[in-house]
């Protein structure tokens, strides 16, 4: 029996793989460079990493991995865990949407398919004070990578 499971191990590592590939290349179709592409595929896969780890699982050179990962951090896609040794995770989706509802002026969130994967609605006394909420709450929680403000008048 323990060679009916070896041989499966195999044949879902041979799937994975050539899906992994697939991944890593519309990663760097939308920009990424192909470490970085590289990196996030074997990250999502993991709970957390060093950067060792990831030049195991990946082959980046030992050179280049703190770039990919920085990379990565920059556009919101890892979050770095300070220490010794720095580790690295992806942003789950349900956390940005549960550090979003601690936000006070967030005051309804939804998810969506598509373009963007949350809409929030946020309630200010002015426009100015949206933009701060925007720029100094919002824009830095990890895994928010963008946002785009629409504003409601009432008359």
């Amino acid at each position: 029996m323990s060679e009916v499971k070896a041989r499966a191990n195999v044949l879902l590592e041979e799937v994975a793989a050539s899906r992994q590939k697939e991944i890593a290349a519309t990663l760097r179709d939308l920009g990424l460079t192909g470490y970085a592409a590289d990196a996030f595929c074997a990250l999502v896969r993991l709970p957390e990493a060093t950067a060792g780890d990831l030049v195991t699982k990946t082959g980046i050179p030992d050179s280049k991995i703190y770039y990919a990962l920085d990379e990565l951090a920059d556009k919101g896609l890892a979050e770095v865990q300070e220490g010794k040794p720095k580790t690295y995770r992806v942003v789950p989706p349900r956390e940005v949407q549960a550090r979003l509802m601690k936000v006070e002026e967030v005051v309804e969130l939804y998810p969506l398919f598509g373009e963007y994967d949350l809409i929030a609605k946020v309630e200010a006394e002015t426009y100015d004070r949206i933009g701060e909420v925007v720029v100094s709450k919002i824009r830095t929680i990890p895994g928010v990578r963008a946002t785009k403000t629409l504003a409601k008048m009432t008359f």
